[in-house]
């Protein structure tokens, strides 16, 4: 890893591009009509195109030697920025993940406790935690569910709770620091198109049980049934020299609050003591997401990979250089924060 401190050129991208950028990461809505009342006829823009210039300067340290490619590149992101996957943008004749292994962190603070610590191994211990919706029953759907956790299971020491039993008041009594805490479940994240999106300090949140069973897809979820930012700091949920990986949608996503802090799921983790994290920026697939976990685990645990590399070769083998909506969609969702080593 090169260290390196420079200054971007001035990029003239409107706050206004970034912000609608942010609202359509997810490559299935590029091409679709736009629904501003302002341009009823524009088509939703290509973000990994039109945000580009953000990371082209990047060419220019490559021709003078500063960075080489297969460097990592560790970066902090505020606001909007911070949920577009800086993994999928368009560099050169491919994306920026071609050239460069990445990973975020929350602020220069956070980077100085990652790189405070040694390096060290996979956690030789694995916790699961697996909540489908009442009506998920279907055998496949809930082999997906499993998959990566049954991986574990073959090369860990550690158990998981599962369906119903998997409650905030069980969580409660786990072990979860020094860890793989692997969660399969559903995630929520509050729309940013709603007029009142709610904050997401208590309102995005993990699908988790409760006293009266699992949730049931057609009914208001129960305060009880959500692990919420605020639960996790509040209960003290020690995750301390955890990896926590959040087979989740929209896992990933923050908003910035009043004090500047980043709300929202990816930081609660993080300040709940967990070294790192990989989590999610749209909806994504079930089968899809299992597959990557398990190749992600077969680089890190089984290869003895860094996360770093692990994260950015599982990407790229499932990408094979295609980087149309479709496959970015099915792939380029996961982003991985905190320690990369």
């Amino acid at each position: 890893m090169a260290f390196c401190q420079r200054v971007s050129p001035a990029i003239p991208i409107k706050n206004s591009v970034l912000q609608n950028a942010a609202k359509n990461v997810d490559p299935r809505k590029w091409g679709n009509p736009n629904p501003s009342p302002i341009n009823p006829s524009a088509k939703i823009p290509n973000t990994s195109e039109c945000l580009a210039p953000l990371t082209a300067w990047l060419d220019n340290l490559l021709k003078q030697g500063i960075l080489q490619k297969d460097d990592h590149i560790c970066y902090s992101s505020d606001e909007d920025f911070n949920n577009v996957p800086l993994q999928y943008l368009r560099f050169k004749k491919g994306i920026l993940l071609d050239w460069f292994s990445l990973s975020r962190v929350h602020s220069a603070f956070h980077l100085d406790l990652v790189l405070g610590k040694a390096s060290s191994p996979s956690p030789t211990q694995y916790l699961g935690v697996i909540v489908p919706r009442l009506q998920e029953y279907e055998e496949k759907f809930l082999a997906d569910l499993d998959a990566p956790i049954q991986w574990l299971a073959k090369h860990k020491h550690g158990h998981s709770i599962r369906f119903a039993d998997a409650t905030l008041k069980r969580l409660k009594t786990e072990v979860l620091d020094h860890r793989i805490v692997h969660f399969s479940t559903h995630g929520y994240f509050p729309e940013q198109e709603q007029r009142n999106p709610g904050n997401p300090y208590h309102d995005s949140f993990l699908l988790l049980a409760d006293e009266n069973g699992l949730p049931d897809k057609y009914q208001a979820i129960d305060k009880l049934k959500q692990l919420t930012p605020k639960m996790i700091l509040e209960e003290k949920l020690n995750l301390q020299d955890s990896h926590v990986s959040v087979m989740a949608c929209v896992s990933g996503l923050a908003k910035e609050g009043i004090a500047g802090d980043t709300l929202g799921l990816d930081c609660a983790f993080i300040q709940a003591g967990a070294s790192s994290l990989i989590s999610t920026h749209w909806q994504v697939s079930n089968a899809w997401a299992a597959h990557f976990f398990i190749r992600f685990y077969e680089k890190w645990i089984k290869g003895k990979q860094s996360r770093a590399s692990a994260y950015r070769e599982t990407t790229l083998e499932l990408l094979d250089q295609n980087y149309t909506p479709g496959s970015l969609y099915s792939w380029a969702a996961f982003s991985l924060t905190g320690d990369f080593r």
